[in-house]
């Protein structure tokens, strides 16, 4: 073997790792706009923000941002008294309705330009939620 291609092994050995560990930072670089807009935030066991929402009397009450394991918004919604309630939105365009806290099932927009829009609504929404 060369030494540039054991430099290379090298290199592509290192590389998952090095993608791996900077993944939390990159995904909430907006953490400190979160935290200043939301009164309650959870965190997972890596320290990337699970859920940010807000709370009146001591019950979730309000929007809710969810985030997935990197760290990235999964789902925006609506809590009263403790329950999921209304239309969660996700960032693939997708929706589910809730009444007291029970899933009614999904909602898909029109194929194609229907679901670029409710996408681009929901990122729109949580830009408007940590500004």
């Amino acid at each position: 073997m060369t030494s540039s291609s054991m430099k290379l092994n090298r290199f592509v050995l290192i590389l998952p790792f090095l993608c791996l560990m900077s993944q939390p930072y990159f995904a909430q670089q907006d953490k400190q706009q979160i935290m200043a807009n939301f009164d309650f935030v959870t965190y997972s066991p890596d320290s990337t923000i699970k859920e940010a929402y807000t709370m009146v009397d001591l019950k979730v009450e309000g929007t809710m941002i969810e985030f997935d394991s990197l760290g990235k918004p999964a789902a925006i919604g609506q809590y009263k008294a403790r329950k999921k309630v209304g239309a969660w939105i996700y960032p693939d365009g997708t929706s589910r309705i809730f009444k007291n806290g029970k899933d009614f099932g999904e909602i898909r927009p029109g194929c194609g330009t229907g679901m670029n829009l409710a996408r681009e609504e929901f990122r729109k929404l949580y830009a408007s939620l940590i500004e």
